[in-house]
């Protein structure tokens, strides 16, 4: 059972680095729990939901044809850790 959750989690952490490629940041939000919290180094306030979607309209103004390959994945239990490669094409200044 605990290899068939991790293969699981696995499988939905491809799929949203996949949803990448589609280029429509609420693909990629509809994998993202609503009450998401991202605590960047260095300290500050933590990126919320509706904050975290900003930063990627202003991914997805600057780049296109984005392809984020996962090289490497380990998962235990409910965490995965991917290691990704991404391509993409730089459309210039997003702001």
């Amino acid at each position: 059972m605990h290899t068939m959750l991790s293969e699981l989690n696995k499988t939905v952490a491809r799929r949203y680095f996949e949803a990448y490629h589609t280029g429509d940041i609420d693909v990629v939000m509809e994998f993202i729990d609503p009450h998401y919290g991202l605590h960047l180094g260095g300290g500050g306030e933590p990126m919320n939901f509706d904050a975290r979607k900003r930063d990627g309209l202003v991914f997805f103004l600057a780049f296109s044809n984005i392809q984020a390959i996962v090289e490497d994945q380990i998962a235990g239990g409910d965490k995965v850790v991917s290691r990704i490669t991404t391509h993409c094409t730089h459309r210039g200044n997003a702001c």
